[in-house]
């Protein structure tokens, strides 16, 4: 039998071992020198493993008194997984999730849609996860729920594995399990040969087409208005979607950091064309502050741009816009790269080169979106570079 002696001077090994002690009770010993007090019971006819706690929080007074229970537990047919040292609850895998979530939500942006995507997801394909204690999960449940979409749906998937490995991280974490399971899972799911999608973008020289398509299709027109300041000022549809007019200053845009993918605020100076847009805006304006609102003078839906694409046989997205002035930018201007980047509102992946790149580039930036909004609008001779 073990003493707290005994367990004090229990040495850490290259693998995990274990030490026995009453009957069903053991300690096991991990390779960071963590020691675990374990119970293994037949619970209705079925072999099972309970965590107790580790040593010293649970003593090993506390962890024989537990086991006992535990034993006259199972052998009056209860079920006592849920319980272990010290009436502590072990949670199910749902309820170690709202833990993580709760952890994580301060840094996912403000009126986003990552929590209800994080839940909906779960709930679809990981559900017969949920209701079971997080120490009693192996790496076989989670190759069940992940295996029938490995290749089929590998986004999807990918994130499913990411969550889960953070739930079951956090369980091991706070005491409630040994190791995480989904370490295991690159071993037994096949490989996977995916080429990352990349959104439909429209050959820059197509863009002036496009906007005279737009303009005269017949839809709402603040979804036509959205959709064409959205290519002058290579920004993301979400961005102005959301766009107020207190966000307005002249000839110039800013956006909160709360509203940017990189969390950081963003200022765009607004080419002649896409002031002319705000002037139509504004005799169109029901007196709210969103520029382009809904017919419903709320945000416009994520679709609505890209269903006008498909109704005006437009081959792009919304999003695609961004490329199509990327690549105008890479192949008919000579703007510096930075420029081209910062207009797009990427953020500097190079730590060093960010560290000494300080400066906004907008005057350049303003220069840039100018020779764009020339070019797609027809007003091309009127061509600013800058070496």
């Amino acid at each position: 039998m073990l003493s707290d002696a005994k367990i004090k001077r229990l040495p850490a090994k290259t693998k995990a071992y274990r030490e026995t002690d009453i009957p069903t009770l053991n300690l096991v010993v991990q390779k960071t020198g963590r020691k675990t007090f374990l119970q293994r019971l037949t619970i209705h006819g079925k072999q099972e493993e309970i965590r107790l706690g580790d040593w010293p929080t649970v003593s090993l007074a506390d962890a024989r008194k537990q086991a006992d229970e535990n034993r006259t537990a199972a052998k009056a047919g209860r079920d006592p997984r849920q319980t272990v040292a010290g009436a502590m609850t072990v949670p199910t895998f749902a309820e170690a999730q709202e833990k993580v979530i709760a952890i994580h939500r301060g840094n996912w942006r403000e009126g986003g849609k990552t929590e209800a995507i994080w839940r909906r997801e779960m709930n679809t394909y990981a559900g017969a996860l949920l209701p079971l204690p997080v120490d009693q999960i192996t790496v076989r449940h989670l190759e069940n729920v992940l295996a029938p979409i490995w290749t089929s749906k590998v986004e999807i998937s990918k994130r499913l594995k990411q969550r889960c490995s953070l739930i079951l991280k956090w369980a091991y974490a706070h005491g409630y399990r040994d190791g995480n399971p989904a370490d295991l899972l690159d071993m037994i799911l096949p490989k996977r040969k995916h080429r990352k999608q990349h959104y439909k973008a429209l050959p820059f020289a197509d863009v002036a087409e496009a906007l005279v398509t737009i303009e005269q299709a017949d839809a709402w027109w603040a979804t036509k208005a959205a959709f064409r300041f959205l290519i002058l000022t290579a920004a993301r549809s979400g961005e102005v979607r959301n766009m107020t007019w207190s966000e307005l200053d002249g000839d110039t845009w800013t956006i909160d950091g709360s509203r940017m993918k990189s969390g950081r605020e963003h200022k765009v100076k607004l080419s002649r064309q896409a002031l002319a847009i705000l002037d139509q805006a504004r005799e169109y304006s029901d007196g709210g502050d969103l520029v382009f609102p809904s017919v419903r003078s709320k945000v416009q839906s994520s679709f609505a741009m890209s269903h006008i694409c498909k109704e005006c046989g437009i081959e792009g997205t919304p999003h695609g816009m961004r490329s199509a002035f990327r690549n105008y930018a890479a192949e008919k201007t000579s703007f510096p790269r930075a420029v081209a980047e910062l207009c797009l509102a990427h953020v500097n992946d190079n730590e060093t080169e960010a560290a000494y790149l300080r400066t906004d580039m907008l005057q350049a930036r303003a220069a840039l979106l100018q020779q764009w909004a020339d070019y797609v609008t027809g007003e091309r001779g009127k061509v600013v570079r800058i070496a």
